[in-house]
């Protein structure tokens, strides 16, 4: 792509870049590809969205290889959009607990709050209330039972 002077930051009217459409498409290697060509990977959209807010907004817990990847060439895990939300709302919101943990070991704010005042705990409690009862409760342990 770099060879061909291809401008891989190149945005459509709603500032969707390559990038945010590779990364929203789940397509890793493109993700790679784009990367290493110099893809801007904080660039922003008309929302304020990068690629790395949009995977975990629409994807949750499924993304882990393409989150990593962007953290690692220098994702913004702070970031807000138009509503205030960065990162780690979208992924406690998707009940991804992997995703939260890898966003917190490059310094996500887990107590970031969005517009309407909400943290990644409200969002996650918000995710669990919304599971059926019965997926929620556990067995309790035999020495627990009275």
């Amino acid at each position: 792509l770099a060879k061909q002077n291809i401008d891989v930051n190149v945005q459509d009217k709603h500032g969707t870049s390559a990038l945010h459409l590779a990364a929203t498409r789940r397509q890793e290697k493109i993700v790679k590809l784009l990367l290493a060509a110099s893809a801007e990977v904080n660039i922003q959209d008309k929302d304020n969205k990068t690629p790395l807010e949009i995977v975990e907004r629409a994807f949750g817990n499924n993304q882990r290889n393409v989150v990593n990847l962007l953290l690692l060439h220098g994702a913004n895990p702070n970031v807000r959009d138009i509503q205030g939300s960065t990162p780690i709302l979208y992924a406690a919101s998707a009940g991804s607990v992997a995703d939260t943990i890898i966003l917190l070991k490059f310094g996500s704010d887990v107590n970031a709050k969005n517009f309407r005042g909400l943290t990644a705990l409200h969002m996650a409690a918000a995710e669990t209330l919304s599971v059926p009862p019965a997926q929620v409760q556990q067995p309790r342990p035999q020495s627990c039972r009275g």
